[in-house]
């Protein structure tokens, strides 16, 4: 079920990026030509966007599984290691994504770990208050 979902995600994401570059590619009606830059401007951070998020999805789910199977050789509590496996791939995650989607000469590294942090603090509270559904989860699994 898992996996059906992870693809279903990727498959949107990568449906956007295709659309998007579509979009910039046509070419414009003779109504719209005085607005065409605005438009190719919006569906090319579009893409950027959707190519980071992309990027980070499938660098921090690699690693997070990573990650989880080697704690699982030393840590036994499934709460502390699927935390600890999370916190670790979602820093990754939303550092790369914001990175590659925002990152910008005028838009510096201070103003990226502005959003990085606050971001990443988010995650890390939503792990650790959704951990009694991974146990629900697990149970259920067993059942």
């Amino acid at each position: 079920m898992a996996k059906t979902v992870y693809r279903i995600g990727l498959g949107c994401i990568v449906g956007l990026v295709g659309f998007s570059l579509l979009a910039t590619w046509l070419p414009s009606s003779q109504l719209f030509s005085s607005s065409e830059g605005a438009y190719d401007q919006i569906f090319h951070q579009t893409t950027r966007i959707a190519l980071a998020s992309i990027i980070a999805f499938g660098l921090s789910d690699l690693l997070d599984i990573v990650i989880f199977a080697r704690l699982r050789e030393r840590i036994k509590n499934l709460g502390l290691r699927s935390n600890m496996s999370n916190i670790l791939s979602q820093f990754i995650d939303t550092t790369t994504f914001v990175y590659l989607a925002f990152f910008t000469a005028s838009f510096g590294h201070a103003m990226i770990w502005g959003i990085i942090l606050p971001y990443w603090l988010f995650k890390c509270c939503m792990s650790v208050i959704t951990t009694p559904f991974v146990y629900v989860g697990v149970n259920w699994a067993k059942k």
